[in-house]
């Protein structure tokens, strides 16, 4: 649990030193393995991270597990291709797989391809997935990659509502409220992410913008 902790704050050494001190107790630990998966990506030290996944096969983690951390490995090598097929593959096998949805959906915002997006928002509201947090945010990349700022506000406060914590979209939303004229939202909304990350440079710099024009 700690290291999922560092890992959401980007303290790579310290994820690096508990991952380390669980293998060496056990070399087969596969959560520890599959940690270190995702710590060799992260750094894009893509050699290890194969090595790591080799391990974490041979440990016997899950298929279906190895496979998306296989596809998320391919797309951070730029391999988006292959990555897509892989992810491709495993909603044939698992229509419902939100790991695999969440995964499909990054990499078409990442490739701005609208289409393919909203492809994707079509089936997840034929797989009843509509009613999330993956169709409300993948509708508001919708919205960007079509200009429409309103509709961009609409899904992501949505989206808001599944994860009202999410410091990226809270970020960005107040950025879009400045942008829409909306200050007085765009202030509730900066007190809401210094609560969550009272460190968090946008917060920082919108709120004493806000204080200096009081």
């Amino acid at each position: 649990r700690l290291a999922e902790i560092y890992f959401a704050q980007d303290r790579n050494k310290e994820v690096e030193k508990i991952l380390r001190k669980q293998l060496e107790e056990n070399p087969n630990n596969a959560h520890a393995l599959m940690g270190s998966v995702r710590l060799a990506t992260k750094r894009k030290d893509f050699d290890a991270a194969r090595a790591y996944l080799g391990r974490a096969r041979e440990a016997g983690v899950p298929a279906q597990e190895l496979a998306l951390q296989e596809a998320f490995l391919l797309a951070v090598q730029g391999k988006k291709d292959e990555a897509e097929s892989l992810l491709q593959d495993l909603l044939r096998q698992d229509k419902k797989l939100l790991s695999a949805w969440e995964m499909l959906v990054n990499l078409q915002i990442a490739a701005r391809d609208v289409n393919a997006l909203q492809r994707t928002i079509y089936n997840l509201e034929g797989l009843d997935l509509s009613r999330g947090f993956l169709h409300a945010y993948a509708s508001g990349h919708r919205a960007m990659l079509q200009g429409d700022a309103e509709g961009i506000a609409r899904h992501f406060e949505q989206a808001l509502v599944f994860q009202p914590e999410n410091v990226r979209l809270l970020q960005f939303m107040v950025r879009l409220d400045m942008f829409l004229g909306r200050s007085d939202i765009a202030e509730r909304r900066t007190r809401k992410l210094l609560q969550v990350d009272s460190d968090n440079r946008v917060g920082n710099f919108f709120m004493s913008n806000f204080q200096i024009q009081r």
